[in-house]
């Protein structure tokens, strides 16, 4: 007996039991955005914060989950379109 189950019903089903939540993979974390740009960390944020008051990007959170499954939440920027 086979039971064919898919990828979406298992995240469906994880999502239910609050075991998955999404990436948002369109925004960085300063992080990223310094590693993407080449910068220092600082240089990173001050950028990201001119772009927020000037209405070019959103702050938001972004949650990442490491190796061993553990989740943290890191503020993050998205670009407005």
């Amino acid at each position: 007996m086979s039971v064919s189950i898919n990828r979406d019903e298992w995240l469906s089903a994880l999502r239910d039991a609050g075991l998955y939540q999404e990436v948002d993979s369109d925004s960085l974390t300063v992080q990223e955005y310094a590693d993407m740009m080449g910068l220092k960390r600082a240089k990173a944020q001050r950028q990201l914060l001119a772009l927020v008051a000037a209405g070019k990007a959103a702050r938001t959170h972004k949650r990442v989950i490491d190796s061993n499954g553990r989740q943290y939440v890191y503020t993050a920027f998205k670009l407005q379109t």
